[in-house]
């Protein structure tokens, strides 16, 4: 489980404002894996810090654990190094590839002497080695696209879940809270993305916003976001006078607990 507040990344331009979410999210779910997943049941004031109560089920395999955290600070260490370089950058990349051949040649020389009626004969043997060498150098450029490489990324991110939901046997669930905090246009492609690596992988998004100052799905070829009623359900906490038993019922409770404050 991992929370992540948006407020702290308003005023955040896309691609880097997905980059960021990501990055808080990877950091979240690897300090769960580092604390609450391996963390004994006896631990009580752990346990009754984060959840209230003590866990039913035995902890995580602590193997699992740590092959599962390496491969988020991979992922990480990737991202990180992305958020700080510049977008649309043109990198020049050169490989080198160096080859080098040996021949031996070998020279056989011979000769018999006679002495006294009797003969010698001897044979020499040398060897000599000769060595070429090649190098080709091949240079290719492109421009960075920040966007790209997350598009790329994607089965790398659902792997993460893939992984951990086999290692908890269990669902993993991702709050994101205030999305009306981004910027309007950008929020359907955080949505988007985030829905790209959870479907199918066992994570479920909870989103918390503001209806009237939301965006989370928007037409087009392809279409981007969640589209309530298809992807997500609509969980409506604003209490107006369209509920007005519930209103009524709500501010009272406002009304009395404002009254019990000032003694009245």
């Amino acid at each position: 489980m991992a929370w992540v507040d948006l407020e702290a990344f308003k005023g955040h331009s896309y691609p880097d404002l997905l980059i960021s979410v990501l990055i808080k999210t990877m950091e979240e779910f690897k300090r769960w894996l580092e604390t609450a997943a391996t963390a004994p049941s006896n631990k009580t004031s752990f346990w009754k810090r984060l959840v209230g109560g003590r866990p039913s089920r035995p902890p995580f395999d602590k193997n699992a654990c740590t092959s599962l955290i390496a491969t988020i600070d991979g992922h990480l260490n990737d991202l990180k190094k992305l958020l700080h370089s510049a977008d649309d950058a043109k990198i020049e990349a050169t490989l080198e590839q160096a080859a080098e051949t040996k021949e031996a040649l070998t020279a056989k020389a011979s000769g018999e002497l006679k002495a006294g009626g009797a003969g010698v004969s001897s044979s020499i043997d040398s060897t000599k080695e000769q060595a070429a060498s090649s190098q080709s150098r091949h240079t290719e450029s492109f421009r960075r696209s920040k966007v790209d490489f997350l598009r790329r990324h994607v089965l790398d991110f659902q792997s993460v879940f893939t992984q951990m939901a086999t290692l908890s046997d269990g669902d993993s669930f991702l709050i994101l809270d205030d999305l009306y905090h981004l910027r309007r246009t950008e929020q359907p492609l955080v949505v988007d993305y985030l829905h790209s690596i959870a479907k199918g992988n066992r994570l479920w998004l909870k989103i918390g916003t503001i209806k009237h100052r939301s965006s989370w799905y928007v037409h087009g070829s392809p279409p981007q976001g969640m589209k309530l009623g298809d992807d997500a359900d609509e969980i409506d906490l604003d209490l107006t006078l369209e509920k007005y038993s519930l209103a009524k019922d709500f501010l009272r409770k406002v009304l009395q607990n404002l009254a019990k404050s000032a003694e009245l």
